[in-house]
């Protein structure tokens, strides 16, 4: 799915989700947000991860209605699992730590991995409140030499306990490259996690119901299945699990597996939100405020953000950030747009970074400074955010902040197109005139290396290019691996 770009009034430059506005700076500044008319392109605030990058979904499916859910109130889940034989086996691994792409000095294990949930960590028996799961390891990564696999529980790292992703990921960030590694590690005694995790279920543990529902959606040790994973969250919900609640939510927002059902969807954020779910109340906020699936409340809607982003959920910081920059249902405030970016992007959240760099590049709430303004630009595109890369490429190629380098805009310009970014595929194919001559022979040079493109650079983006931009965008990956700094759950 293509990432949505806000526009600007007189730029082309993008803004990050949640969306930062960047007024015109000059007559044809070409920065992803706000524009003032159709072909020019501008810069705008970004949204967070409501509107993230998806994999594809399976092929449709017929469904039926979409059965409510009957929630009772969360209970504390049964008994773990009563073999006779041990639940599990505790192991050491000595791993070879790497250096992160791009970053080679920071450590880097090759791991998709995600926290696992406490409840659920002493359904399993874990020797410990907590720990990381690993869900895929990466090809050719360090972590797989010893022997890490789908289904370990990071328990340790170097001897000191590990509970959950961020504390994981700071330490393996901040290991040397090359440097060895312990990592203690749980496994489930059959050594099937899946099976484990069914045998949960089977009993009525809602948490390993939510587990499930998680593994179907993302293809993790089993085909992926969004119509399975609907059906999990919805037992894990019914059964009173609140994160199963706010996951199935936003399936029935979305189409995922289920029928669209904005109502049933409202209700179950509703009660999720009443739970304390930080997530939850991140998604019933954008709702209320957008008016989109559910009656528009604005004031509602910044309490509900307010209190996720007081809880530490750096998206629905953003998108409190968003709220006052872009004036969506509030006064438009600078000051209080840049304070909620900032606590967003000290917490490491890309989208957060790029709209301070708006902010900088504006003098909105902030001293105008575009070389502040291309740093953070620049920082972003390397924690994987295109609109980023897509600003980052419009100053380069105009020489604002930095020394211009059209061939390293296009080359930004290139990596934006290939993940999704629809801000960056609208500048190329409709407003290509508004960059530099010289970029847009540097993008067809590039085009053509990369085999789509056959015809002259001369600049000149028609149907021919249009057709190469396509061929390109259609055989790359529409979603990158975010690592764990980022956000994302690579580490």
């Amino acid at each position: 799915m293509l990432q949505h770009a806000v526009s600007c009034t007189c730029l082309l430059l993008a803004v990050a989700l949640a969306f930062d506005v960047v007024r015109p700076i000059a007559a044809h500044t070409p920065i992803a947000g706000l524009r003032a008319s159709t072909d020019v392109a501008l810069t705008r605030p970004i949204g967070t991860g409501i509107d993230m990058v998806r994999m594809p979904p399976p092929p449709a499916q017929s469904q039926g209605p979409t059965p409510a859910v009957s929630l009772d109130p969360p209970r504390s889940s049964p008994r773990p699992i009563e073999p006779d034989q041990p639940s599990g086996r505790l192991v050491s691994l000595a791993v070879a730590v790497g250096g992160l792409p791009p970053d080679s000095k920071k450590g880097w294990l090759g791991v998709v991995a995600d926290t696992l949930e406490r409840p659920l960590a002493g359904a399993l028996e874990i020797p410990r409140t907590q720990g990381v799961l690993i869900l895929e390891t990466k090809p050719g990564a360090p972590a797989g030499r010893p022997g890490l696999h789908f289904g370990d529980i990071i328990v340790a790292f170097n001897g000191e306990p590990v509970a959950h992703m961020q504390g994981l990921c700071q330490r393996v960030a901040s290991a040397t490259p090359g440097r060895e590694a312990v990592l203690d590690v749980w496994r489930v005694a059959s050594g099937n996690l899946m099976q484990t995790l069914h045998r949960l279920a089977d009993v009525g543990n809602a948490h390993g119901m939510y587990r499930l529902g998680k593994m179907y959606a993302g293809g993790f040790g089993v085909a992926r299945d969004e119509t399975k994973a609907a059906d999990w969250y919805r037992k894990g919900a019914a059964a009173g699990n609140v994160p199963a609640m706010t996951e199935l939510a936003a399936a029935l927002l979305e189409g995922r597996g289920v029928e669209k059902d904005a109502r049933e969807a409202a209700r179950l954020l509703t009660v999720a939100s009443d739970n304390d779910d930080p997530e939850a109340m991140h998604r019933l906020g954008v709702l209320l405020r957008d008016g989109k699936d559910a009656d528009k409340n604005v004031a509602e809607a910044v309490k509900l953000l307010a209190k996720a982003g007081n809880a530490g959920h750096t998206a629905a910081m953003v998108e409190i950030g968003q709220t006052y920059d872009r004036g969506l249902g509030v006064g438009v405030d600078a000051t209080k747009a840049l304070a909620w970016y900032k606590r967003a992007a000290d917490l490491g959240n890309p989208a957060a970074v790029m709209n301070l760099g708006n902010l900088h590049l504006q003098g909105r709430g902030v001293p105008q400074n575009p070389a502040t303004a291309v740093g953070m630009f620049r920082k972003a595109a390397d924690l994987g955010n295109t609109f980023a890369m897509h600003n980052l490429a419009w100053t380069l190629d105009q020489g604002m902040g930095v020394r211009r380098d059209p061939e390293q805009a296009a080359d930004l310009v290139l990596r934006a197109l290939a993940l999704g970014n629809e801000f960056s595929y609208e500048q190329m194919t409709k407003n290509a005139h508004n960059w530099s001559l010289d970029l847009r022979r540097a993008l067809q040079r590039k085009l053509r290396a990369a085999g789509v493109f056959t015809g002259p650079a001369d600049g000149a983006v028609g149907a021919s290019t249009i057709a190469a931009i396509d061929a390109y965008v259609a055989r790359s990956p529409r979603e990158a691996p975010r690592p764990c700094g980022a956000g994302g759950n690579v580490l």
